[in-house]
């Protein structure tokens, strides 16, 4: 066993040897579907409170945007016309598997069992899988799932998941053409970066992140690779970070205007990164942050300094629960993450507290009406 395989696994089993972590109470976790106020507050001004919920039968006619998460950071989003995938994990190898460098690989009747456990929707409309950094926890189902459920669907990612995406190109026979590096295009608090537009209502905009220590400040995994692989990565150490990636997107109205925005990362950053210039938040607020907690505690001020910044009407807690269980097994949160400590800072710097917080079971929908135009005071932009 190397260096690298032997660090991982030491790793790991001092998570494992941590045991259990404190979770929330059972009704504090969301399942089923639930529809969320529309968006409001003009010119991205927190509002002193919010509605948790609306009546759907009052919203009869509303164009909405549905979010069902999907496990670890996994969202399918689909708009009135569109359909946007994050990458998601439903292959879940054991911490042993992972710790004692088994060759890790997708494992399709699980990713199938869960969708339709799940009665996910249709993944071949996706017009894009964004993946903000190449772990083989957001990566490894990644390339086998464009290839077989999503099509048409572009991988959005950094150089490092181009590059381990690439090596899976020949025995999925998925071209190579739909596989991006997208990080000259980030925004970071100095420069708005550039919008990449996936269809006529929706845009994204890739974002400067981080990614945060598992744990005693060692991040697992990390580097950057420069030159194409030989071969598909296999053991958890040859899926390496990279650059780490989040995602700002936009869902547009017929006019053009920002209906809806929404921020997304799939791990923690540490101040500046993630963050966005004044000119690009100015366009228009932040209706829902998709918030990471796992390893919270190695990251100074984390969700506080960014929700601080983000000032984000609501958030949805994901990446949340131990990726070494079954995906339908009932949800653990990820060692060394205790989560009721994160929901309570996080209430904290929430101007409504549980009103605007959700923290999801796999299979959960949200359902979001998008307000009618541009002069009804929610404070959307023109792209």
């Amino acid at each position: 066993m190397g260096g690298a395989a032997r660090l991982a696994l030491s790793g790991w089993t001092a998570l494992a040897l941590a045991g259990c972590f404190p979770t929330l109470e059972g009704d504090a976790y969301t399942t089923g579907t639930v529809v969320l106020a529309p968006p409001g507050g003009a010119g991205g001004t927190r509002p002193e409170a919010l509605p948790g919920e609306v009546d759907p039968e009052g919203e009869a006619g509303s164009a909405f945007v549905e979010l069902q998460y999907l496990g670890v950071a996994g969202w399918r989003v689909e708009t009135p016309r569109t359909v946007l995938l994050t990458a998601p994990l439903l292959t879940r190898p054991s911490m042993l598997e992972v710790g004692r460098g088994t060759e890790l690989a997708p494992d399709t009747a699980a990713i199938l069992e869960a969708l339709q456990a799940w009665e996910v929707g249709p993944l071949d409309p996706a017009v894009a899988i964004l993946v903000g950094h190449g772990h083989y926890d957001h990566l490894l189902d990644t390339p086998w799932m464009a290839s077989r459920l999503a099509p048409r669907a572009r991988i959005l990612g950094n150089t490092t998941t181009r590059l381990q995406a690439l090596a899976f190109t020949e025995e999925l026979g998925l071209d190579p053409s739909r596989l991006e590096d997208v990080s000259d295009l980030a925004a970071s608090p100095r420069s708005p970066g550039e919008w990449i537009h996936l269809a006529p209502d929706l845009r994204i905009l890739p974002v400067v992140g981080d990614h945060a220590p598992h744990f005693a400040g060692h991040t697992l995994y990390s580097g950057i690779r420069r030159r194409p692989l030989p071969a598909p990565p296999g053991p958890a150490t040859e899926w390496l970070d990279g650059e780490t990636l989040a995602f700002l997107v936009d869902v547009l109205r017929d006019d053009g205007s920002i209906g809806l925005r929404i921020y997304f990362q799939d791990a923690i950053p540490r101040e500046p990164a993630g963050t966005l210039p004044a000119e690009v938040l100015a366009e228009a607020p932040v209706d829902l942050a998709l918030l990471v907690p796992a390893s919270f505690a190695e990251v100074q001020w984390h969700p506080e300094a960014l929700v601080e910044h983000l000032r984000p009407r609501r958030v949805l807690v994901q990446h949340w629960e131990s990726f070494f269980d079954p995906a339908l097994a009932p949800p653990e949160p990820v060692a060394f993450t205790i989560l009721p400590h994160f929901m309570d800072r996080l209430r904290r710097v929430m101007p409504c507290g549980d009103e605007c917080i959700r923290v999801p079971l796999p299979g959960a929908r949200f359902r979001i009406p998008i307000s009618a135009g541009a002069d009804d005071g929610t404070g959307g932009g023109s792209p």
